[in-house]
């Protein structure tokens, strides 16, 4: 079985997710920029490659990570609102178009002293509620640290 490709475009998930285009590539799956047709609202669809789908263990960690991550809320963490295993292992989260860490790095070069002082103290806060709930991390990187539409400071991947 092939991994997900841009051409997975246009695909539904679930009978709800209809996929619009790719967001990024990880090593554990491509995010797009989909559709929730139900609720009729933009959301980010992570899909597990697909070489994953038939390693009964992988799929199991898959399924206990979705579920710590919908049980995390707080401001400084993505919102995760579905996930599922059944055709294809995704998980649906809310959709932030203000970009990456990585990707404001890559083009600026560097954080001035008081964004990187704003960046670390809300990032800080998501992981301090996480710990409290016994939930570490494990990659955290300028690429899982997400901004919203109001350049608010989101954790991603947990």
């Amino acid at each position: 079985m092939a991994d997900s490709l841009s051409s997975d475009s246009g695909m539904v998930i679930n009978g709800r997710y209809r996929l619009i285009a790719p967001l990024g590539v990880g090593s554990g799956g491509q995010a797009y920029l989909a559709d929730d047709i139900r609720l009729r609202r933009q959301v980010a669809v992570r899909v597990l490659r697909r070489r994953y789908a038939d390693d009964q263990s992988f799929l199991e960690r898959f399924r206990t990570q979705a579920e710590t991550a919908t049980s995390l809320n707080h401001e400084n963490i993505v919102s995760i609102y579905d996930w599922g295993d059944k055709e294809l292992p995704f998980v649906v989260s809310e959709y932030l178009p203000g970009g990456s860490l990585r990707e404001m790095l890559d083009e600026a070069g560097a954080l001035t002293p008081s964004q990187a002082l704003l960046v670390g103290i809300e990032v800080s806060k998501g992981l301090e509620y996480a710990h409290r709930r016994g939930v570490i991390h494990q990659a955290l990187k300028p690429a899982n640290i997400l901004f919203d539409a109001g350049s608010n400071v989101r954790i991603s991947d947990f």
